[in-house]
């Protein structure tokens, strides 16, 4: 169909173009050059932390796999209900992934599910704030410190997000960020790792440098460097790094933006959502969203999977979202089934609507319009 509305949209500053000039001229095409080092100072100072531009998100997550030394019979506690590089990143080290469910009123994993779950094998605990919701996240850090395991943020869609009055990827010992084209901060494929201690992070320099001592070679620290630990390559282009300095430039306005087409879907769908045909987002008083995903929660899988095709007969593109692993061919092959109602009930039900910051006025009220008319003929 011509002139559908889109799910995402990548939002361009203007600024990119520039920057690969820059990079073109100057033949610096590979990691660890100067756009590279501009965003990690910029990381740094947001979020008070040491900061490395990785590959992905995916790839930040495996590093501090790396970091944690995982063997085999080591458990780590993450939701069900999310992406699967949160959980894969952990088990091609050899660790058993322990699914907790989420919470009954919004999908972030459950802070009661996380205790549950902690045995004497528990190494860490990794959480995911979802749509850039804040999880419980002071009682699991407080969870965490008791038991003395180690606390994991996935931040994938939390970039700029708050919690408790905290920057969302500052509560545990590592965070990690993505900057994947349908984020609100992009640099076409990328993330970052967020880390707290410095031990950590020298480690973490060798991880992304294939294990070898690069960092220091480049810092001129020594004459000729050598492999020396287990690694990866993780280190994120100096092209990918070029666009992404030009999004950071202007992160405020594009969450600015987003937020300002979440609160109208909220305020317009308000009063259909009244007459129980879906849930609107619960966001608990201790969080502050960045608008990075906008969703409705339908009563059944009926009704999601009827709704998704009318706005896509109508022009809109409406998606539904993660599939729960616990429930996964390879983790059934693994462990045993078991069932998590609320992590189930989000897979079989949430869908999510169009937000990116070139969405017209126009094109959010027919968004609006489209599951209006839905519930009309329904009936």
């Amino acid at each position: 169909m011509k002139n559908i509305i889109p799910f995402n949209v990548p939002f361009i500053s203007g600024e990119e173009l520039k920057n690969f000039k820059k990079t073109l001229k100057e033949k610096h095409f590979s990691g660890r050059g100067y756009f590279t080092k501009k965003c990690e100072k910029f990381l740094s100072k947001k979020y008070s932390r040491y900061s490395l531009l990785t590959t992905s998100c995916t790839h930040a997550l495996e590093t501090i796999a790396f970091i944690l030394n995982l063997k085999k019979g080591d458990e780590i506690i993450l939701p069900s209900y999310t992406f699967v590089s949160t959980a894969n990143a952990f088990a091609i080290r050899g660790a058993k992934v322990i699914f907790a469910d989420t919470n009954y009123h919004n999908p972030c994993v459950s802070a009661e599910d996380i205790l549950k779950k902690i045995t004497k094998r528990t190494k860490a605990v990794c959480v995911v704030h979802y749509a850039g919701i804040s999880c419980d996240i002071k009682k699991i850090a407080k969870i965490c410190k008791m038991k003395n395991i180690r606390l994991i943020e996935d931040c994938a869609h939390a970039f700029d997000a708050f919690g408790f009055g905290k920057r969302l990827g500052t509560f545990g010992d590592f965070s990690t960020l993505s900057f994947h084209a349908t984020k609100n901060i992009i640099s076409g494929e990328g993330g970052a790792l967020i880390i707290k201690k410095k031990t950590d992070f020298i480690k973490a320099q060798i991880i992304i440098e294939k294990g070898t001592n690069r960092f220091k070679f480049i810092n001129g620290k020594i004459k000729k460097y050598s492999w020396v630990s287990e690694g990866s390559s993780y280190v994120l282009s100096e092209i990918n790094s070029s666009f992404l300095n030009a999004q950071l430039k202007i992160c405020n306005l594009i969450k600015k933006k987003r937020i300002k087409i979440f609160n109208f879907y909220q305020e317009k769908l308000l009063k259909i959502s009244k007459k129980n045909y879906f849930k609107l987002p619960h966001i608990p008083s201790y969080s502050k969203l960045n608008g990075h995903i906008f969703f409705i929660l339908l009563n059944n899988k009926k009704d999601l999977e009827n709704l998704k095709e009318f706005a896509k007969k109508n022009g809109v593109s409406l998606q539904d979202h993660y599939e729960c692993l616990h429930k996964s061919s390879f983790i059934l092959k693994k462990q045993k089934p078991v069932v998590m109602l609320n992590s189930e009930m989000f897979a079989t039900r949430l869908l999510r609507l169009p937000i990116y910051p070139s969405l017209s006025l126009k094109n959010m009220y027919k968004v609006v319009s489209v599951i209006e008319n839905y519930f009309k003929i329904r009936i």
